[in-house]
């Protein structure tokens, strides 16, 4: 996350520093430097965001490590003691407070995606058309085409990318943030999906995702299949892939470990 914030920022500080050079008059320079400043406040957003996570971060992990510690003490089958139910309570309200600040994470990347895209088509008059994400039709490639529609506008304009591979970032950060914040934090398109929390041996925490009632919604008031994120789409967040086995984090009122040996 923080080296995705940094690229807003600099791309927020390239716009603002290109807006005293504007051809079009002083109107038109005022009226993009308002837009393009409107970035800045979601860039602020967002440190303050990740500011907020590093710290519940390194808070949860340091209780995760002292509930397993007060588990471990304990081996064989046993009720929980008053002291791990405290923890256990502890931790499960900072997985709450992380789930806040990830979601808002992207949330508010969301949203600075968006403005940047209205920047570019209120300066270029290159209406974007349709509704939700403007970013996401911005970078909108079908299936049979060679170009994405943000690539179809650098030439009907005659515009040289800067940096080379801008057409690919537009794409990979509609990728990365849209179908999160749409699918799972906004429309919840699929209703089976539990949401835990999940750290690795690195202190990496994450929001991680599974699909319960396999069987079927034989209670859903219609009666109807939910519309499903495709597993062979399911971006990393989902599928819980941190590059090493996760410690997941789950709500229980007993404990059975092997004995000591």
């Amino acid at each position: 996350m923080p080296a995705f914030v940094d690229e807003l920022g600099a791309l927020w500080r390239d716009a603002l520093t290109a807006c005293g050079d504007t051809p079009g008059g002083t109107t038109t320079c005022n009226v993009l430097g308002t837009s393009c400043g409107r970035w800045g406040r979601y860039h602020r957003f967002l440190e303050i965001v990740l500011c907020r996570y590093e710290s519940t971060r390194a808070e949860y992990v340091a209780a995760m490590g002292h509930f397993q510690e007060l588990v471990r003490g304990t081996p064989g089958s046993h009720s929980m003691t008053p002291e791990e139910l405290a923890e256990d309570a502890r931790t499960s309200e900072l997985g709450t407070r992380l789930h806040l600040e990830i979601e808002s994470f992207y949330t508010f990347s969301k949203i600075f995606l968006d403005r940047v895209a209205d920047s570019l088509s209120w300066y270029f008059q290159y209406p974007l058309g349709g509704n939700g994400s403007s970013h996401n039709r911005l970078a909108f490639r079908a299936k049979t085409e060679r170009l994405s529609r943000f690539e179809h506008f650098c030439r009907e304009k005659k515009l040289t990318p800067t940096p080379s591979n801008l057409a690919t970032l537009v794409e990979r950060t509609a990728d990365l943030v849209i179908p999160y914040r749409n699918d799972v934090i906004e429309h919840g398109a699929e209703p089976r999906l539990g949401l835990g929390t999940s750290f690795d041996g690195n202190g990496r925490v994450r929001i991680i995702g599974g699909t319960r009632f396999l069987s079927g919604l034989e209670g859903s008031p219609t009666g109807a299949a939910p519309r499903s994120i495709p597993g062979s789409s399911r971006p990393s967040w989902l599928c819980g892939r941190t590059g090493s086995a996760p410690t997941a984090r789950a709500r229980v009122t007993s404990i059975r470990l092997p004995s000591r040996k």
